[in-house]
């Protein structure tokens, strides 16, 4: 198993989040990626790929609230 760990601002999207894994990762987004946040999913659509509910370009770290802790 491979760990890494990232640091990003409240303020960045969540579109912003998975282009820094891809980044990070040294992928070119053929990996995708879905983030499960207090039960419900989000991600960056993709053509012929999951959709989702809300635009993770303007959904945005800090509108969890995230304590200390959280994962």
């Amino acid at each position: 198993m491979v760990w890494r760990r990232l640091s990003v601002p409240g303020t960045a999207s969540l579109a912003m989040l998975h282009d820094s894994i891809q980044i990070i990762n040294g992928w070119d987004d053929s990996h995708l990626n879905q983030f499960r946040i207090f039960g419900k999913d989000y991600g960056v659509y993709h053509d012929g790929g999951i959709s989702f509910n809300d635009n993770a370009r303007t959904v945005y770290i800090d509108d969890f609230k995230f304590d200390v802790g959280d994962k």
